[in-house]
């Protein structure tokens, strides 16, 4: 189980070095197995033959902003001061969009 886990890691790694090197027109079956040092066949028996897949695997445990939203709706839950609750939704909802942290950051 170890080393399935361990490939699967490889894989996504892969993955997120391609995407940002040469982004999503950069990925293909071919490359990522060979930037994983795995057969092909394990990408298709991992992540089936749908690269968006892929993509998706390494989003979703590099994403920062996934987990942030996650912890967030955590202590939303937990918390019973309304007026806390809306605080923490405001900030949500304004550093959420990151499009606008960035352009705020490029300022």
């Amino acid at each position: 189980m170890k080393n399935k886990e361990e490939t699967k890691q490889k894989i996504i790694n892969a993955v997120g070095e391609i995407f940002k090197a040469e982004g999503r027109e950069g990925l293909n079956y071919a490359k990522i197995a060979a930037r994983a040092g795995v057969d092909r066949g394990l990408i298709y028996r991992y992540f089936g033959k749908n690269i968006d897949k892929l993509v998706e695997a390494y989003v979703v445990q590099k994403d920062y902003w996934l987990k942030f939203a996650e912890k967030l709706n955590a202590e939303v839950s937990k918390n019973t001061h309304e007026s806390s609750k809306e605080l923490i939704i405001d900030i949500y909802l304004t550093i959420g969009d990151t499009s606008q942290l960035k352009q705020k950051c490029s300022n």
